[in-house]
């Protein structure tokens, strides 16, 4: 975690502090130490502490000094001790929206998760149903039963994309597990362009793709890398149709040399670009600038860059197009 983690027992001993922490608050943050000597640089931030665990309210926060620092400090008490969180806070608010926005998706994944399984099986009954009468359709004899076959058909493709949207919904509520392999991201990146190269050519789209020569692997679940990427690419080709001058996209991997920490799949379009506004809000779910967009493809993508530990960047000019980053750890894996 990026946040600062330190667990106090109930006789304000320090039971646990991890690896961020401890950078922050020295060698006061290790197990057996008291609290006093833990938080003896800040008293505003040991009265908090004091305070939280003290009072066992559900959660006491407060933006604190810290070694001529701001933080942003959370106590939750538990049973036998409490929880501190400490974050360095910016200043200028967007800490308070970054934390507002995870609860905020955190309420709505819980209430997706329980939607989700309530709709499911109507669904899947309504389906079953549809499969009955298509088949005593075709006893009414002809031209009815095609007429009768075909709105079914349609029937079933609604139902089936209802489906999908439930399972969107899912998998916001439950994240599939990360199953972590070594592989070679120039080889993702040529198999995602090879899938959606017809669809460009279909749309008149120029698909460009640039790929560095070898470099290091990553530890990637290459099933939801390659749906992150796709749903990125996805988002650039609408971007440039709505544009529908000369329309661009570049699919471009970047490392620097065998031994890069870190390797970069982006993905540039000359587009219509993203306001300002809207670019503070591309990766909260379901919020879209698209009349027909759903709000999830960037979400779920940077769901599962943070679950690889990497993130999702992206910078925009209106007008003069988008670029997405995603960026990943490589570690120490490589091919040597």
């Amino acid at each position: 975690m990026p946040d600062a983690v330190v667990l106090f027992d109930g006789g304000d001993a320090v039971r646990f502090a991890n690896a961020a922490a401890r950078s922050l608050l020295g060698g006061s943050a290790r197990p057996g130490v008291g609290r006093a000597a833990v938080l003896e640089r800040s008293p505003p931030l040991a009265d908090l502490v004091g305070h939280g665990c003290r009072t066992r309210a559900p959660r006491t926060a407060a933006d604190v000094p810290f070694d001529g620092r701001r933080l942003q400090a959370w106590v939750t008490p538990f049973d036998g001790g409490c929880l501190l969180i400490l974050r360095e806070s910016s200043g200028d608010g967007r800490d308070d929206r970054h934390l507002w926005q995870a609860e905020r998706m955190a309420a709505l994944g819980r209430l997706a998760g329980s939607v989700a399984h309530e709709v499911r099986n109507p669904l899947g009954a309504v389906d079953i149903q549809l499969q009955l009468l298509a088949r005593d359709a075709e006893s009414i004899g002809e031209p009815a039963a095609s007429r009768v076959g075909e709105r079914v058909g349609r029937a079933r493709a609604e139902v089936r994309r209802l489906d999908g949207i439930v399972q969107n919904f899912l998998r916001f509520s439950r994240p599939p597990a990360v199953r972590l392999t070594p592989i070679d991201p120039a080889q993702l990146v040529q198999r995602m362009h090879d899938l959606v190269s017809p669809e460009a050519r279909e749309r008149g789209i120029r698909l460009e793709l640039k790929l560095p020569g070898p470099g290091p692997l990553v530890r990637a679940d290459e099933n939801m890398l390659s749906q992150a990427l796709l749903n990125v690419l996805i988002n650039a080709f609408q971007a440039v149709e709505e544009r529908g001058e000369s329309p661009l996209v570049e699919l471009i991997l970047e490392a620097a040399g065998k031994t890069a920490e870190q390797v970069r799949i982006q993905v540039r379009d000359n587009g219509c670009g993203v306001s300002s506004e809207d670019l503070e809000r591309v990766f909260e779910y379901y919020y879209t600038t698209k009349d027909s967009g759903t709000g999830l493809g960037l979400s779920i993508a940077q769901g599962i860059l943070q679950q690889h530990g990497g993130s999702l960047q992206l910078t925009s000019r209106p007008g003069r197009g988008t670029t997405v980053s995603l960026v990943l750890p490589t570690g120490s894996t490589d091919r040597s």
